[in-house]
């Protein structure tokens, strides 16, 4: 209780801040500004390497559909045959490598016969050839693999498996 005669106290001036507690907000705005740097640093590297994933995909993306046809194709009376990114040549009964050429490059669409060998044609199918692998579609469905070795004691009242379920005790 506070008696009538006596009156509240005042409260303290306040007084100014210690050194110590200045230079521990100088450090601390130093230290939020090292953050806020390496953020902004961290940010722009992260922008920088996506938009570089984004451009090699795309480029990537281009190259596949810029690229020719597998097939055959005629040049100045020179028989060609593309196939998974190699040029060949028919050149002496048979089909080598062939160099590279301008037309080869850009204006290919223009020389291009067909997928198909024509077997008028004055050269060998080229799926005939050493250079070409024919693909093997494999088909994980396939109902004349029925290997079951893999799961061969699978719930067959192994050691492991008592067939005597305790479901209730562990409850």
């Amino acid at each position: 209780m506070q008696k009538a005669h006596q009156q509240p106290k005042a409260a303290a001036p306040a007084s100014r801040p210690t050194k110590d507690y200045t230079a521990y907000n100088k450090k601390r705005a130093r230290s939020k500004k090292i953050e806020k740097t390496v953020l902004t640093i961290f940010c722009l590297i992260m922008a920088a390497l996506s938009l570089v994933a984004i451009f090699t995909g795309a480029y990537s993306i281009w190259q596949i559909d810029n690229r020719p046809d597998n097939g055959y194709y005629t040049y100045e009376d020179q028989n060609y045959y593309y196939y998974h990114g190699n040029w060949y040549e028919w050149e002496n009964d048979s089909w080598r490598y062939a160099p590279d050429e301008s037309w080869m490059e850009s204006d290919y669409e223009s020389y291009y016969d067909s997928y198909s060998y024509d077997s008028d044609a004055e050269y060998e199918d080229f799926e005939d050839s050493s250079y070409y692998t024919p693909y093997e579609y494999s088909d994980d469905n396939n109902d004349s693999w029925d290997d079951d070795s893999w799961d061969s004691g699978w719930d067959s009242n192994d050691s492991w498996d008592s067939g005597y379920d305790d479901w209730g005790s562990d409850w």
